[in-house]
C-alpha cells in the first residue's frame, strides 16, 4: 500500500528553506514551541488556534488568507486538517509536516472539524507531499504510541462488521483483509517489542498509522478501523476533553466485551503503550467511563454492536472495571 501523496524524507529545515512561491504556512503552537520553530516572514501564517476547526470560521477565513499557491502544515491532526481543508476548498498543493503521529490525518483525504458544535468527518483531498523528518518526530514519543491506538482499533471495527454481516446484510470487502493483516502486523510489533523500542522506531509507527489511513480512504470512509469503539470514544470526548487515544482505548476494551470477542492480546498491546496511566491526569473515572458508556448512540450510517438489543451492559461495565482494575 502506497500514500498517494509523495513521501519525503528529509530534514524539515533544509525543505523549507527551499521553498519557492507563495506559501500559507499553518502550524500547531505546542509544535512551534517543541521545535523551536523560525517562520518564514514572507509567509501568510496562522496558528491552528486562531484559525479553530469550526468549518463556517474556517470558511470565512478564506476571504482573508490572501493568495498563495501551496500551503503547509507544521504540527498534528489539526493543522494538517485545516491545511487539507484550505488546499482542497481552493485547489492548491498542500504539504505537510507532521510533528507527531497521533492520527493517520497525513494520510487521508478526510479531515475531522465541528459544524454546530459536533464534530464532523468531511471529504477533501490527500497530501500531495508528506516530509517525514524523523528527528521531529522523536520529540513526541507520547503522541506517537498514541496514534497506534487507533490501529488496535481495527479489532472491534472488524468485529462490528461481522455482526453487519451477519444481521445488515453487509458485503464483505478487501478492505476488510488489508486491515486484518494490517492489525496483525500491529499487534506484532507492539507485543514483540519493548516500549523503549517502539516509542524510538517512528519510521514503524508512522508507517503503521498510515497504512491506517491508506486503506480507509481506499474503502470510501473510516469503517475499516472505526466502529462501535468510536461511538463510546465520541460520548466521553463530549463529557470530557481527553485524548483520542485513551477514550478510544477504553471503548476498545468495553465493546470488545460487549461483542463477547474480548482479547487478552489486544488489551496488553494497549497496556503495552501505557495509555491508562494518564488517565488520571484528565479526571476520568468509572462514573465518567459508565456514563459515556450507557449513552452511546446508533450511527445510522454504520451498524454495530450497538444496533443490538444489549442488556447486559451492567454486567459488561463491571467487568470491564475488574479487567481494568486488575493491573
Amino acid at each position: 500500500m502506497k500514500f498517494k501523496g509523495e513521501v519525503i524524507e528529509c530534514n524539515y529545515i533544509e525543505y523549507l528553506n527551499n521553498l519557492n512561491g507563495k506559501v500559507l504556512f499553518i502550524y500547531s503552537p505546542t509544535s512551534k514551541e517543541i521545535n523551536n520553530l523560525e517562520l518564514n516572514n514572507n509567509y501568510i501564517i496562522f496558528n491552528t488556534k486562531e484559525l479553530t476547526q469550526n468549518v463556517d470560521e474556517l470558511e470565512n477565513r478564506i476571504k482573508e488568507l490572501g493568495k498563495f499557491d501551496k500551503v503547509v502544515a507544521f504540527g498534528g491532526g489539526t493543522a494538517i486538517d485545516q491545511a487539507k481543508f484550505f488546499g482542497s476548498r481552493l485547489n492548491k498543493k498542500v504539504i505537510v509536516i507532521p510533528t507527531m503521529i497521533s492520527t493517520n490525518a497525513y494520510a487521508t483525504d478526510k479531515v475531522a472539524l465541528y459544524e454546530n458544535n459536533k464534530k464532523v468527518t468531511l471529504l477533501a483531498k490527500d497530501p500531495d507531499i508528506i516530509l517525514l523528518d524523523k528527528e521531529i518526530l522523536k520529540r513526541s514519543t507520547l503522541k506517537n504510541v498514541y496514534g497506534l491506538v487507533d490501529v488496535l482499533s481495527i479489532y472491534t471495527a472488524l468485529n462490528d462488521w461481522d455482526l453487519a454481516i451477519e444481521y445488515n446484510n453487509e458485503d464483505i470487502s478487501i478492505e476488510y483483509s488489508y486491515a486484518h493483516k494490517l492489525l496483525l502486523e500491529t499487534l506484532s510489533f507492539i507485543n514483540n517489542h519493548t516500549y523503549e523500542e517502539i516509542i524510538n522506531d517512528t519510521h514503524k509507527i508512522f508507517e503503521l498509522v498510515g497504512k491506517a489511513g491508506i486503506i480507509t480512504d481506499i474503502y470510501g470512509s473510516g469503517k475499516p478501523e472505526s466502529g462501535s469503539e468510536h461511538l463510546f470514544a465520541k460520548e466521553l470526548e463530549a463529557i470530557k476533553r481527553v485524548p483520542h487515544a485513551i477514550s478510544v482505548s477504553n471503548g476498545i476494551l468495553l465493546m470488545s466485551l460487549l461483542q463477547n470477542k474480548f482479547s487478552e492480546e489486544v488489551l496488553s498491546a494497549i497496556r503495552k503503550l501505557r495509555v491508562f496511566e494518564d488517565e488520571h491526569l484528565y479526571g476520568i473515572n468509572e462514573e465518567l467511563l459508565k456514563e459515556a458508556f450507557f449513552n452511546v448512540k446508533v450511527r445510522p450510517d454504520r451498524f454495530t454492536i450497538v444496533n443490538l438489543d444489549n442488556n447486559d451492559l451492567e454486567k459488561t461495565f463491571k467487568d470491564f472495571c475488574n479487567i481494568k482494575n486488575r493491573g
